[in-house]
């Protein structure tokens, strides 16, 4: 996951291996369309690779973000 701002707005790509996927049901592309809706913005993308672009502040998008994958895991 790499994260950043620039200008006011905040952009995120998510990258993951296919067994990364298989092994935990994290699908990034929906991860970001959650994202999108919980904290504004519109992200998209495959199981494996995703994009986010909003103008959430760094530190909420992150903390949302390692939040929801931290749940998923449990």
């Amino acid at each position: 996951i790499v994260v950043g701002t620039e200008k006011g707005k905040t952009r995120a790509s998510l990258r993951s291996t296919q067994r990364f996927h298989d092994e935990t049901a994290i699908h990034l592309g929906e991860l970001v369309s959650w994202l999108g809706t919980e904290i504004g913005g519109s992200g998209s993308g495959h199981p494996t690779a995703a994009g986010y672009n909003g103008t959430a502040p760094y530190t909420s998008l992150r903390e949302t973000l390692l939040k929801k994958i931290t749940d998923s895991l449990n």
